[in-house]
């Protein structure tokens, strides 16, 4: 499976981590420009967040009754159920597997589609949301790579502004590149993966 890349949200929408692995298939030849190469992925991943953001929203209201959050009351203790989630999107060639956690991370991978279904499939030649097998690669990216290195380092504290840039000297900015072993680790993993390619 060709992985393009994989960015980290938080539930307001600023990106926490940012990775591009290959190329997209349709994307041009790099600009020579870097600013506007890096304006550029900005607004994208704005584009992106909103996209996904505004999916959410529309299948939880386009979902049956029964199949929209259910629980008692806000401090009640009771759990809450959530059944119509946005896993992927799939549109032509490739694929946006998407992850929600309960903090409001969003954690988005894309994909090829081709590989995707091979992998994922049933029987019957659609994937099954049980048999993805990249929600499970991006529940391990948040749970055994993002908490273990970043969350608890103990340089980190919630809410702080994340910084990817390279400038962790900057006061309030925890740059995860330099002071975690996140980019390694996750580097690691991705690739030690079976379908990975």
């Amino acid at each position: 499976m060709t992985i393009y890349f994989f960015h980290m949200f938080d539930r307001r929408g600023r990106t926490l981590y940012s990775r591009t692995y290959h190329p997209e298939p349709s994307s041009s030849a790099a600009s020579e420009n870097s600013d506007e190469n890096k304006l550029e992925e900005k607004e994208q991943r704005k584009l992106l967040f909103g996209i996904l953001f505004s999916l959410k929203e529309m299948v939880g209201r386009l979902a049956p009754e029964e199949d929209r959050e259910e629980g008692g009351k806000e401090g009640s203790g009771e759990n809450i159920k959530r059944k119509a989630v946005l896993n992927s999107i799939r549109t032509g060639p490739t694929t946006l597997h998407s992850l929600e956690t309960l903090h409001g991370h969003r954690l988005v991978m894309y994909t090829d589609s081709a590989s995707y279904l091979k992998a994922s499939s049933s029987g019957s030649g659609l994937p099954t949301s049980s048999s993805n097998p990249v929600h499970t690669v991006l529940r391990s990216i948040y749970a055994d790579h993002w908490v273990e290195c970043v969350v608890r380092s103990p340089m980190y504290r919630p809410g702080a502004v994340l910084g990817t840039s390279g400038d962790g000297g900057l006061d309030g900015i925890f740059d995860v590149r330099k002071r975690t072993d996140f980019e390694k680790r996750l580097d690691r993993f991705i690739m030690s993966l079976p379908y990975y390619r």
